[in-house]
């Protein structure tokens, strides 16, 4: 149904459109510099002990600022005159069907499970910002040791009240196709992904409103 994610951007652009939201602008540019963020070599921690806990809480506060996304998007529409707009606009409906962004916005409220383990290069591309020129060949990485998202459970997930209500889309398909490319791709990389997608839609609602 979903096709899976063959490349991802090691650092996304956030679009020029967006820089008037502010509090949506302060969630994406947290939500990206934490995810990045290595305390290793940035020498917040020393001992290696401590590494992969503090790796851990930072892949986790990225996840968090990502969810809080929606929530910063509508004081930051409303101040603007235009939410209304934006709760009818008809490409709205896609942004909460793509299964990365529907069960990562889901995942703050759930005991979200981190792992760590090495990846080699195998098959996996990554493109090296945005701005990579069209047909440009994605460069190979070697990903080293890196945080993934453990697997999902759709019957513990689905507990949660948006589930249950109705309001969130997530359905055990979209839970199977998140597992697999969580299976594939570090947790920074699946949430930049997240972003480059969610600020996609946000800057084509501006334009299309000239906001």
């Amino acid at each position: 149904m979903w096709s899976d994610i063959e490349k991802v951007y090691l650092v996304e652009q956030i679009p020029v459109e967006i820089e008037g939201l502010q509090r949506t602008l302060e969630k994406l540019e947290a939500s990206r510099f934490v995810a990045g963020h290595d305390p290793f070599y940035a020498g917040m921690v020393v001992e290696s002990g401590w590494r992969r806990k503090v790796w851990s809480w930072f892949t986790w506060a990225s996840l968090v600022a990502f969810a809080a996304i929606e929530d910063s998007l509508k004081l930051d529409l409303e101040g603007l005159g235009v939410f209304d707009r934006w709760w009818v606009w008809q490409e709205k409906h896609d942004v909460y069907q793509e299964p990365l962004i529907a069960v990562l916005m889901e995942l703050r409220n759930y005991e979200v499970h981190l792992e760590f383990r090495e990846v080699k290069v195998r098959d996996l591309q990554a493109l090296l910002g945005s701005e990579a020129k069209p047909g440009e060949e994605p460069q190979k990485r070697d990903f080293g040791e890196s945080v993934f998202i453990a697997e999902v459970d759709y019957i513990s997930l689905s507990r949660l009240r948006n589930i249950q209500s109705g309001k969130s889309p997530v359905t055990a398909e979209m839970v199977d196709w998140f597992n697999r490319q969580a299976s594939t791709w570090p947790a920074a990389y699946l949430i930049g992904r997240a972003r480059e997608s969610y600020t996609g839609y946000i800057a084509q609602f501006l334009k299309q409103n000239n906001v």
